[in-house]
């Protein structure tokens, strides 16, 4: 992803984008598949427009946000993850 002169990612989170007419599952179906081999994975936090306290707010520029809350996941991508954890976790998004 593209960023702007003068800023720099701090790479929170480690999203996979879950198109289910190209691979065949649908976002719960590969997290449910990844929590059952133990990978701890999980979806997107609810958007904020949509949580009772800002619901009456103005939401601005958010056309594709449903759309990727509903298709991504967070894979694991803590610090201390090992080469072989990180390995198992894309050979599980492979398959």
């Amino acid at each position: 992803m593209a960023f702007n002169e003068g800023c720099r990612p701090n790479y929170w989170f480690c999203s996979v984008l879950v198109n289910p007419e190209k691979y065949g599952e649908t976002r719960d179906e590969l997290l449910h598949r990844l929590i059952g081999n133990n990978i701890q994975a999980r979806p997107l936090w609810d958007l904020i427009h949509r949580q009772q306290p800002y619901r009456e707010n103005q939401a601005y520029r958010i056309e594709k946000a449903l759309y990727y809350q509903q298709h991504l996941i967070n894979i694991p991508c803590s610090t201390n993850l090992t080469a072989e954890e990180v390995d198992i976790v894309v050979e599980h998004l492979r398959r």
